[in-house]
């Protein structure tokens, strides 16, 4: 495609050159930057109440006991349902029950 007459609209023109001239070496820089930015996403702040980390067993097995608790899928659940019905000691229980059946299936393994 030619978007010579819209060039100027672009604000990262390295990128648009890149496109136009090396469409390999473009696909190439935007799984770089992609990667890059991916390394982000799990860094925490120091003394966060919240912590990022990559998906572990142990979350799906919380989901899971979480949808058998409170008897929704995916397609039914929302966040306005879920803060009605979870309180904070449940949410710490079934956590409990989770690490207790993922340590359970890893010692199986």
């Amino acid at each position: 495609r030619e978007y010579q007459d819209e060039d100027d609209k672009y604000p990262n023109q390295e990128a648009l050159k890149l496109y136009k001239t090396d469409l390999e070496g473009f696909r190439r820089r935007v799984a770089e930057c992609v990667r890059e930015s991916q390394k982000g996403v799990y860094l925490n702040e120091n003394g966060s109440t919240i912590k990022f980390t990559k998906e572990e067993k142990v979350h799906e097995i919380l989901r899971d006991l979480m949808k058998q608790r409170y008897g929704a899928n995916d397609d039914k659940m929302n966040a306005d349902d879920i803060a009605r019905v979870v309180t904070r000691e449940e949410t710490l229980e079934l956590i409990k029950q989770a690490r207790s059946l993922s340590m359970a299936r890893n010692s199986e393994e």
